[in-house]
């Protein structure tokens, strides 16, 4: 937990002196100590507070904010950057996240500000589990719109808004999300948000299958594709959101090799939820039929 990191790195410069506190963390970590917390013999809701708490650690490894800004601000205490930290020293790589941001907090906010990042990210995603439909989150305007995003990736961001104090778990433990003030500036577009950016090195198997995507659109009709992604270019305009929010360059893929003739074929599309399949199933049909008709567009 973040309370046990804190009083280690406490015994740190207890004599006065200079000293360096590392953490060295990966991916097998998480991994082991979820599965312990999972073979607990405990209650769910203490294991939902245990996972809560090993999120909120994971979130201060994540972050690209000063790290004692972070770690004092979950105490409930200001603090300004300390110049000696990673992130002050050193700049890891960052990005502008604050309209990824806005998509989660939206989602958020749809779902009544009860739901844990699991959840907000199934339908970030527009997976259609049992959760999502029993609550009739598949009709959300939310539902699908992180397609640009793999799941690991939005569950960073969320850790990262909530290490900012841009969201705050449940206190009870029950695993929900809520938005705080900061939260509510960041979704009004008055305060933006950098992430840290994961480098990675891109493995032999993640290069074959870039090779075989980029075989795969060789047998697309590319004219049609460059039209569908025309026309998402403009609703997206219309809108004023970006391109992916409309539809990924995945779906918009998917879209060019079935060539769907009506809304029931066009729901089967990776990517198409109910909601975007009403607000954008009629016009992306009539580009698909108006160019397989041979018609201009």
């Amino acid at each position: 937990s973040l309370e046990a990191y804190y009083q280690e790195i406490g015994r740190a410069g207890r004599d006065g002196r200079p000293a360096e506190a590392h953490m060295l963390y990966g991916l097998g970590d998480i991994r082991t100590r979820r599965l312990f917390i999972d073979d607990e013999d405990a209650s769910p809701e203490h294991r939902r507070r245990s996972h809560g708490r090993l999120d909120t650690l994971i979130g201060y490894c994540e972050t690209a904010q000063c790290r004692r800004q972070v770690l004092l601000g979950y105490f409930g205490e200001g603090a300004s950057p300390c110049g000696n930290c990673d992130n002050c020293l050193s700049q890891a790589p960052r990005a502008d996240g604050s309209i990824e941001a806005r998509i989660i907090l939206s989602a958020v906010a749809q779902t009544g500000e009860r739901f844990g990042a699991s959840h907000i990210v199934d339908i970030l995603l527009g997976h259609e589990t049992e959760k999502v439909l029993a609550r009739g989150h598949q009709r959300l305007a939310s539902f699908g719109t992180g397609a640009a995003h793999k799941r690991p990736a939005w569950l960073s961001l969320i850790r990262q808004l909530v290490a900012g104090g841009y969201l705050v778990p449940d206190p009870d433990g029950y695993g929900g999300l809520a938005i705080s003030e900061s939260g509510r500036a960041l979704g009004r577009g008055e305060i933006a948000f950098e992430y840290r950016v994961e480098t990675r090195h891109r493995s032999l198997r993640d290069k074959a299958r870039s090779a075989q995507a980029a075989a795969d659109a060789e047998d697309l009709d590319a004219a049609l594709l460059a039209t569908l992604k025309a026309l998402r270019l403009r609703l997206a305009k219309e809108r004023q959101v970006p391109a992916y929010v409309v539809f990924s360059d995945r779906t918009l893929i998917a879209m060019a090799e079935r060539c769907p003739r009506d809304l029931a074929a066009f729901a089967e599309v990776n990517g198409v939820g109910e909601a975007k399949l009403k607000e954008f199933g009629e016009v992306f049909l009539s580009a698909i039929a108006e160019h397989q008709s041979g018609g201009s567009g």
